[in-house]
């Protein structure tokens, strides 16, 4: 069984939104507007994390770049077509595969992860996209 089979078929940590199936990446689950929760997948979020690597700028500042774990790549270049995994901001920055990230309602936005509303139809991509990267759904 391939990578993202195992994490379909045993962590189904996954919600139908139209043709698309969403799996959490999370360490904690999404609340939606309409009630219905995606559960925490925390065994997905570690294959997809990304690491923080700094690299010095001079003698006081630093510049910190995130690199991807080489599982999240291989997870992935795995996924069936119309197949969308939610991550953090950083981690749909870094990967540039066909991630979202949650949109929370504005008087939610700053409350902590566990209190926030996401909605369910509207999600983040990434901020520069770069459609030559990302395998097309045909």
């Amino acid at each position: 069984m391939d990578v993202a089979n195992k994490y379909l078929v045993k962590n189904m940590k996954t919600i139908k939104i139209g043709k698309f199936t969403i799996i959490s990446g999370l360490a904690h689950s999404l609340k939606f507007e309409d009630g219905s929760i995606l559960e925490a997948n925390p065994d997905l979020a570690k294959v997809i994390k990304t690491t923080p690597v700094e690299e010095q700028v001079d003698e006081f500042r630093v510049m910190t770049k995130f690199a991807p774990d080489p599982g999240a790549v291989k997870f992935l270049n795995s996924l069936p077509e119309f197949t969308l995994v939610v991550t953090s901001i950083i981690g749909l920055e870094i990967l540039n595969y066909h991630l979202v990230s949650p949109v929370t309602t504005p008087e939610t936005t700053r409350l902590p992860p566990e209190q926030k509303i996401c909605f369910k139809n509207k999600w983040n991509v990434k901020t520069i996209f770069d459609s030559t990267l990302m395998r097309p759904f045909h």
